[in-house]
């Protein structure tokens, strides 16, 4: 099920949505595609993925960051990363 971006927004406030901080290599479409099984979460060697706003992954910039290692990409079932676009556009 899509989630609608803008009825979300409006509930929160108008503070940012979880698709602001969403992992690298993924887009806007994320909370289309992804099924929030958690396998790039617990794929991250770096902690920095965690099941945030809506329980989709969302990254954190926290400690050392996110070393582009690929690991989250290569766990996931789904077509929600592509290693061929720039991690964070």
């Amino acid at each position: 099920m899509a989630v609608n971006e803008s009825r979300r927004l409006f509930l929160r406030g108008g503070r940012a949505v979880a698709s602001e901080w969403r992992p690298p290599w993924t887009t806007q479409a994320i909370t289309d595609q992804c099924t929030r099984c958690d396998r790039c979460i617990e794929a991250c060697p770096e902690d920095v993925l965690f099941r945030g706003d809506g329980g989709f992954p969302q990254i954190r910039f926290t400690g050392e960051g996110c070393t582009l290692c690929g690991e989250c990409a290569r766990s996931c079932p789904e077509p929600v990363f592509d290693l061929a676009r720039e991690a964070f556009p």
